[in-house]
């Protein structure tokens, strides 16, 4: 398996203390880490160097959040159970969600947090705890691409609910509209 430019090279041994089947990795080097680093989250590098709030897990976390193309997350509220949040600026601006979620620490300063959102989008977020750094994967409906703007609004609020839900029950699902990007967070 070839090493992905600006991820830590890992290798897989037992831990010491790990009860038997169980594994912990161990960080073998970092290659070329400013370099590799795509522009939206060199930024949040250079925030490392000057003494971030370094979080030990995102869960209670108050963050802002952007990610490319103009998207602006602020604020946004991550727990165990839910996250919360409202975009401030980008594709949907306006829109306010509080999405059910599923949390798993991955490694040390590593966590994920997946939903399902009520439009249909799946979304996987990988915190990266220390550079303060998100990798995202999105699969949006396609009619939800083809006009962003109706995704503005509060999804607790059921006006809008029925709206997405006859949006959705009337338009075509795929392909999807996929997006896998990087981006950065500050703690709030």
């Amino acid at each position: 398996m070839l090493p992905v430019p600006g991820e830590p090279r890992c290798q897989v041994h037992p831990g010491p203390s790990a009860p038997s089947g169980l594994i912990t990795l161990k960080r073998l080097s970092l290659v070329h880490l400013e370099q590799d680093i795509p522009q939206t989250t060199v930024s949040a590098t250079s925030r490392m160097e000057r003494g971030p709030n370094m979080l030990h897990t995102i869960l209670g976390a108050k963050i802002r959040w952007s990610q490319p193309n103009g998207w602006l997350f602020n604020p946004v509220y991550v727990g165990p159970d839910t996250i919360d949040y409202t975009v401030e600026k980008g594709p949907h601006a306006g829109r306010h969600a509080v999405q059910p979620t599923y949390y798993h620490r991955i490694a040390p300063g590593i966590e994920l947090t997946s939903w399902y959102e009520e439009v249909g989008t799946v979304v996987n977020v990988i915190w990266y705890l220390e550079p303060q750094t998100s990798h995202r994967f999105a699969a949006l409906p396609a009619w939800a691409v083809e006009d962003f703007k109706v995704l503005a609004g509060d999804n607790q609020d059921p006006r809008y609910l029925s709206r997405i839900r006859e949006l959705a029950a009337t338009k075509a699902d795929g392909p999807r509209h996929v997006l896998s990007d990087d981006g950065y967070f500050e703690v709030l």
